[in-house]
């Protein structure tokens, strides 16, 4: 019979890596200080999207939410979404459909639902996946977002929700 050792070495180093991937070494966007620019691409397929709201410097603070119509989760953060819209702060929320902009979706890496991305005068700043109450997102975006944004009066509403592919011709 084969010693058993290196096999059971080999297993508990691919646990050990899983549980370091899994504990958050490494970038994590969701401790509000680490953030990346949005590559040229991104911030082209933000706008052709959302217009000239993805840039509005009136709304600095966009939030996006990736979700779809038959994702449980995604259906109950829409209300949660509406309290933080209309709460104190300066922030646009935006609901992207991903069956209906799946290729936004893919701009975005989007593997799971809901995703909440925070995007701060052009960086990606938060990054999330799942459900969380609007006490729970308000608190989020605070840690995230700049003081300096934070501060900013409120911007207009944007009643907008990506429900057609903007990438395929009307």
């Amino acid at each position: 019979m084969k010693n058993p050792i290196p096999l059971f070495a080999i297993l508990l180093v691919g646990l050990l890596l899983v549980s370091f991937v899994r504990s958050g070494i490494g970038p994590n966007l969701s401790d509000g200080k680490t953030s990346y620019e949005l590559s040229e691409f991104k911030q082209t397929a933000l706008t052709s999207t959302l217009g000239s709201a993805a840039s509005d410097p009136q709304a600095p603070l966009l939030l996006l939410k990736f979700g779809a119509d038959w994702c449980g989760p995604c259906q109950a953060l829409k209300p949660e979404l509406a309290k933080v819209e209309r709460s104190d702060l300066p922030i646009r929320v935006f609901q992207v459909d991903t069956d209906q902009a799946p290729e936004l979706a893919a701009v975005f890496e989007v593997q799971g639902i809901p995703r909440m991305l925070l995007i701060e005068n052009g960086r990606v700043v938060g990054d999330l996946t799942g459900y969380m109450d609007a006490d729970q997102i308000s608190e989020w975006v605070q840690l995230c977002a700049s003081e300096e944004t934070l501060a900013l009066p409120k911007p207009p509403p944007a009643d907008f929700v990506v429900k057609r592919n903007p990438f395929v011709g009307q």
